[in-house]
């Protein structure tokens, strides 16, 4: 009954903060742990267009890994009452800091403003829902499967890297389009990967932000979208097996996806170009697929028309006469250095 006692006192202290709703009640569990019940919360209609309705929060948290979930205010007037409703069950997942950011610069446009709820909302429900231990059972801390773990990755993309300094500040950003296609591709299993890479504080995540358009656009458009941030071990014609990085696989089409110019001579770059197509080839194959495409914009296209890597790709050519090469130039993302 200590126990009971010592959450008890706590609970209490959480409710005068506003922290934990004051209807809560603390129990002790057959098995002498103690639990904090939350009342049961109505569930949010369904988002339009087919999108899942959020959660309607936890129905008990056990003492000493208590999920702190944050205290909604009124919602704005302005919105609709699914978007209420919808905007107080993010508020209390996700807390202020991302629902302002997200909602930055369209708050007081009704549309917008729920129209971005709606994809935070898919994004969190298509990660949660996803069976990670399946997907890395090797890998738990890649399992982004509760509201805190989600929490924390949206939180380092949409509000530290949105600060003044960092890769995601300048003010051509738009962040309800990341958002967007953020939601379109998070059903992809590699959404975890490009998530994380968004945290990086550098701005090489100019390169990781063109996947992320380059693949929801591939699905507006009514490709087949397979996987993003593909990491795979393929073998070579000559039996060597080895491990390979692809950007993208659509529309039949194993792809890498350049942004920016040359860190290294043409020669060099060619030479790296050369070993990525082989392991394409090789991955290709292995999916029963015959295509293997680059997709650069204007100054990485230099990689691909250089006379070096020309030279080594007609010689690829005629060693995989089944394979077909193709290349497309795409607008690198104009609001990161």
């Amino acid at each position: 009954m200590a126990a009971r006692a010592v959450a008890a006192k706590a609970l209490a202290g959480d409710v005068a903060k506003g922290a934990v709703d004051a209807k809560a009640a603390v129990v002790q569990r057959a098995d002498g742990r103690v639990e904090v019940k939350l009342p049961a919360e109505p569930p949010v209609p369904p988002v339009g267009g087919g999108q899942a309705a959020a959660a309607a929060g936890p129905a008990a948290l056990v003492v000493g890994v208590i999920k702190r979930r944050f205290k909604a205010p009124t919602p704005p007037s302005h919105l609709t009452d699914h978007g209420k409703a919808l905007w107080k069950n993010l508020y209390e997942r996700f807390g202020p800091k991302i629902i302002d950011s997200v909602t930055h610069g369209i708050a007081d446009d009704a549309v917008k403003t729920e129209a971005s709820l709606g994809h935070l909302d898919k994004i969190a429900t298509n990660l949660e829902s996803k069976d990670w231990a399946k997907l890395y059972p090797e890998h738990p801390e890649r399992w982004l499967d509760n509201d805190d773990k989600v929490r924390a990755v949206l939180r380092d993309i949409f509000v530290a890297n949105t600060k003044p300094g960092r890769p995601l500040s300048n003010p051509k950003f738009d962040r309800q389009v990341l958002l967007k296609d953020l939601a379109e591709i998070s059903e992809l299993k590699g959404c975890s990967t490009s998530l994380g890479s968004l945290t990086s504080s550098q701005n090489q995540i100019r390169g990781n932000v063109a996947e992320i358009t380059a693949a929801a656009a591939d699905k507006r458009a009514g490709k087949t979208v397979e996987d993003i941030n593909i990491t795979a071990k393929v073998t070579l014609k000559d039996g060597t097996v080895v491990r390979g990085e692809f950007d993208l696989i659509s529309d039949g089409t194993v792809w890498q996806i350049k942004v920016g110019g040359l860190p290294a001579s043409k020669a060099e770059e060619a030479a790296k170009l050369a070993v990525w197509t082989e392991k394409a080839i090789a991955l290709a194959r292995s999916q029963g697929k015959t295509k293997v495409g680059y997709r650069f914009d204007k100054e990485s296209m230099a990689r691909y028309d250089s006379d070096e890597f020309q030279k080594l790709l007609a010689d690829i050519r005629k060693k995989n006469p089944d394979i077909t090469f193709t290349s497309e130039k795409i607008d690198a993302p104009s609001f990161i250095p």
